[in-house]
């Protein structure tokens, strides 16, 4: 039964996120007074970002010799646009979750919102995304499962927008 025995303590570590004592976290950054990390993880930054490419199709073609200096082709050749939307990443960097700010402290840049500014929480195999009310989402990547994170993060989201 140890599958049973994973399904069950992942499901006790959830409810202890969402429902239980939260515990504060050290971190090295400089915070509010009244502020407390609650979640700190080393992340990669990822954003959606469109993308135009240029595509070119051309069938079979053949071109004859030039007769007279007039030169014979057939076939065909059309270039278009594409834009596509592609995840790429931005930075790397450290992400924290407090009692009233999601903060990234990157190499490239450095950004903070306030909680009441999320608007949806998706967690993934590998992070979360985080859809805010203005600007791009966020996507915090990485190598671990990022349901415990979603978890506490929307349970802060709903105590500082409650």
């Amino acid at each position: 039964f140890a599958e049973l025995a994973g399904r069950l303590a992942r499901a006790e570590r959830a409810w202890e996120v969402a429902r239980g004592e939260l515990r504060p976290v050290a971190t090295d950054l400089v915070l509010g007074s009244a502020e407390v990390c609650y979640w700190t993880q080393r992340v990669d930054l990822v954003q959606n970002k469109r993308v135009t490419v240029r595509r070119s199709y051309g069938g079979f073609s053949g071109a004859s010799g030039s007769i007279l200096g007039v030169r014979y082709r057939a076939g065909s050749y059309q270039v278009a646009r594409e834009t596509e939307d592609q995840m790429t990443q931005v930075d790397s960097g450290t992400a924290l979750f407090t009692s009233s700010r999601v903060i990234f402290d990157g190499a490239l840049k450095n950004f903070n919102f306030k909680l009441g500014k999320v608007l949806d929480v998706t967690e993934f195999s590998n992070g979360v995304g985080i859809s805010r009310d203005s600007g791009p989402d966020v996507y915090f990547c990485w190598g671990g499962d990022g349901h415990d994170a979603a978890t506490l993060l929307r349970r802060l989201v709903r105590e500082a927008k409650g």
